[in-house]
């Protein structure tokens, strides 16, 4: 465990520290807006000015979740486990820890959850707002390939064929409310993708004030639809 902890932190660390980063997350999920909400008892940044280091942890994970790409939750597992399934006798002590450990299995059963509630189609959409660079769209891709090497690895160790095989009610009120949450996720991309070019053009016109309500108006629309803010 300490070194499959090691190999997330690594790897979770890694994603943050790509010089575009910042520019990615900005750009591909609408922290810009959640961060003009009028929510919460404090600010969004500990510093205004501030950097990823600065946001709290409430807008963060809010943003990637209504990206549906619950990143937080799962970044860094696959890697980690990955590793040490290759290693046969350490795959079957991991099965065997699955079973027997009750931390571990609420471990790997909360990634399970994340997993399933994210989406990456959805979230590639997304990524669309932030494909004119080349270092932006190497970072979409490794979050995909992280995302699929976490799911193979939590399908290795809980020895189910696809996520939520346990839990068949849950999978089901996700896949039921994914039809209706689906187009609000599509309709916010749009609608930031306008907001973002008319802000370049006019910062303040009734435009700009429409797109913005409407913006908000799709946050919550998605937050309600999903029953979470993250």
């Amino acid at each position: 465990m300490n070194d499959a902890s090691v190999d997330a932190f690594r790897c979770y660390r890694q994603l943050l520290e790509l010089p575009d980063f910042v520019e990615y997350f900005r750009r591909a999920t609408p922290v810009a807006e959640v961060e003009q909400l009028p929510i919460g008892s404090r600010p969004s940044r500990r510093s205004p000015n501030g950097g990823l280091s600065d946001l709290r942890a409430i807008p963060w994970v809010f943003s990637w979740t209504q990206a549906r790409c619950l990143l937080p939750a799962w970044f860094g597992v696959g890697t980690a486990m990955e590793r040490l399934l290759a290693d046969k006798d350490q795959s079957i002590l991991l099965r065997q820890m699955y079973q027997a450990w009750p931390f571990f299995k609420s471990l790997i059963d909360n990634a399970e959850l994340a997993l399933a509630k994210s989406d990456s189609g959805i979230f590639r959409h997304y990524s669309t707002l932030a494909e004119d660079k080349p270092s932006l769209v190497l970072i979409a891709d490794i979050i995909a390939a992280e995302y699929s090497r976490a799911c193979r690895t939590v399908l290795a160790l809980t020895g189910r064929e696809e996520l939520l095989d346990s839990t068949p009610w849950l999978k089901e009120s996700i896949r039921v409310r994914n039809r209706f949450v689906d187009p609000l996720n599509l309709a916010q991309v749009e609608l930031l993708r306008r907001s973002r070019e008319n802000a370049h053009k006019h910062s303040d016109n009734p435009e700009s004030e429409v797109l913005r309500n409407l913006c908000r108006l799709s946050i919550n629309g998605i937050a309600a639809g999903l029953r979470t803010s993250g």
